[in-house]
């Protein structure tokens, strides 16, 4: 429900708040008083374009601000979610919050719940809350996309149409895929030899994260290593080539044996055999390092080579690791892959699809029955409400119009077999009578009179008559709809007596379902609200408009007021009041 409203700057008003009630609210005034702009507020939430010229004389902008509540299940939450806005899942109801601006130099703003948001959002935003029915007005069910909306309520199958949206939206991106490979295919043809080629290099130098790094990590140590390992072979020269051409201590055993005997150089021969044993653990010991440095200068060069080529693959594919270089090798074998196997996967996919389309087909076929059933179920009820609302003649029809649209060539030379090619034309002429909504569009038309053609309902030229239609297509059409709020302006333009009475008792029963704003200058009407309203102009040093809500004494003072003219006469009080406890006996 629209639960406050607050308009500033707009037309006649400075500045105003309006709490609304849940069910029927009605709005009455004097002839120029400015209900109107109560219309054109409701149309600003709606998204509706405005022009400077709406801004009181005196003010920079205008300021529209609409304050609503939803059910935590209302499918607005759903659209709001796909803009960024989310609510507290704990928290019931949910409250929206739609603010618009307009300034003097023609720049227009909107925001829900103060997330800035395109004129586009709101309207479909403010669609799924509000149904504006004005003189001039073309939402809800005047515009025709609503329609089939409307109509698919009563579909004897209300799962068909979602099967239906299913298997459409699966076909269609099973076409849109396919469409891609072929795409994918024809760009990458001419490239086959090469990324053939590309492969075989990549395949044979066969790279790895851990030869990389060792290799990285052998010829950045390479120098210090081959220095160890040049002077370790310059000492094992020395020690194990000393003494003519033999190990030095091989020279020191020999010294210990000549001087055995020899008197006074025991000692002398202990301490050479203890240096000789040291000489040779010692040359021991370097002899095994020397040779754990596997490593030559031929060792070197090779893997220095080796680490060149992955540096030169990395800067001739702009890469700049070797996990991308082997990711690298992947793509191109999957892009080879593709190449290869493209002919039998198109071949696949053209008798899926095809056998998808045959489903889908008898779907739209299943679906446009189901809608002219449908119709016939509530053509009869909608022209008895229209016959309550002092249109006796009017005839509710339906335009169908059949689905006509082309889709992009795929051509297929060389690639398919002639069956798989005449399999796809089929998919074509399939989905080229069809949408996502089924087979077909729909317009409601109307014979308002008898000898009349039928009209689109936008084209009814007559705004009390369009409010009326909108009021029997609501009660019969929309009773399954989440719409908040029904706006009605001048719905009781050129009735009377009993069936301004009809009319005002339709509205207090909608208004069990749906909360509804009404503009009227009947009492017969205006009897049967939840509250009452009442917009008046103020004329002093400058004109200005307001609305205030009335109490019981003043609504039914009110009504005398419609019932007899400016002055409320004693009779006109009593007129009302019986007005009163009739439309309190109807509840």
């Amino acid at each position: 429900m629209l639960q406050h409203l607050h308009i500033k700057g707009l037309a006649l008003i400075d500045e105003l708040e309006i709490d609304f009630s849940k069910g029927f609210n009605v709005v009455t005034g004097e002839t120029g008083a400015g209900k109107s702009i109560l219309i054109k507020a409701l149309s600003l939430l709606f998204g509706d374009k405005a022009q400077p010229d709406i801004i009181r004389h005196g003010f920079d902008e205008t300021q529209v601000v609409g304050v609503f509540e939803v059910a935590p299940d209302h499918a607005v939450l759903k659209k709001l979610s796909f803009v960024g806005l989310n609510f507290d899942e704990d928290k019931s109801p949910k409250e929206i919050l739609i603010r618009r601006k307009v300034h003097v130099k023609g720049r227009s703003m909107m925001w829900i719940n103060d997330v800035p948001v395109s004129l586009g959002v709101a309207r479909d935003i403010s669609a799924a809350l509000m149904d504006v029915f004005g003189q001039h007005a073309s939402h809800g069910l005047l515009n025709p996309a609503y329609h089939l909306k409307s109509l698919d309520a009563f579909l004897p199958k209300p799962e068909l149409k979602k099967t239906y949206r299913e298997t459409y939206d699966e076909v269609l991106a099973e076409y849109k895929s396919l469409q891609k490979t072929v795409s994918d295919y024809f760009k990458r043809a001419g490239d086959k030899d090469y990324l053939a080629f590309r492969l075989n290099e990549l395949s044979d130098f066969n790279p790895t994260t851990e030869e990389y790094d060792r290799l990285l990590e052998i010829c950045r140590s390479s120098g210090k290593l081959m220095g160890k390992k040049k002077h370790l072979s310059q000492s094992l020269d020395i020690l194990e080539g000393g003494y003519k051409n033999e190990a030095i201590s091989k020279g020191l055993w020999t010294a210990s044996k000549s001087l055995q005997g020899v008197e006074k150089c025991e000692g002398f021969q202990g301490s050479i055999e203890e240096a000789a044993r040291i000489v040779d653990d010692v040359s021991f010991e370097l002899r095994r390092f020397f040779e754990s440095i596997d490593l030559s200068e031929d060792d070197i060069e090779t893997h220095q080579q080796r680490l060149g080529s992955y540096q030169s693959l990395l800067r001739r594919f702009s890469l700049q690791s070797v996990e991308q270089l082997m990711a690298k090798l992947a793509d191109l074998q999957s892009e080879l892959d593709f190449l290869e196997n493209a002919k039998q996967n198109m071949t696949d996919a053209i008798k899926k699809l095809w056998t998808q389309c045959q489903k889908l087909e008898a779907l739209g076929k299943e679906l446009s029955l189901a809608r002219r059933t449908a119709f016939k179920k509530i053509k009869g009820v909608i022209e008895k409400e229209l016959g309550q609302l002092a249109m006796p003649g009017a005839r509710l029809e339906v335009e169908w119009q059949p689905i006509e649209h082309s889709l992009e060539a795929i051509h297929w030379e060389g690639l398919v077999d002639k069956k798989s090619a005449e399999q796809f034309a089929s998919v074509c002429d399939i989905m080229s009578s069809l949408q996502a909504d089924g087979a077909e569009k729909i317009h409601f038309l109307l014979q308002s009179n008898p000898g009349e053609p039928a009209r689109a309902l936008h084209k009814i030229a007559s705004g009390g008559e369009m409010s009326r239609i909108m009021l029997a297509l609501k009660k019969v059409l929309a009773l399954g709809a989440q719409t908040c709020v029904l706006v009605f302006d001048e719905i009781d333009t050129g009735i009377s007596g009993e069936v301004a009475d009809i009319v005002g008792q339709k509205l207090c029963k909608l208004a069990k379902q749906f909360q509804i704003i009404c503009i009227s200058h009947l009492p017969q009407v205006s009897v049967y609200a939840d509250a009452h309203f009442l917009v008046s102009k103020q004329r002093g040093a400058r004109t200005q408009s307001s609305i205030s809500k009335l109490s019981q004494k003043e609504s039914t003072e009110e009504l005398a007021r419609l019932l007899s003219g400016d002055k409320v006469t004693a009779s006109s009080l009593a007129n009302a009041k019986a007005l009163r406890a009739h439309a309190d006996q109807i509840r």
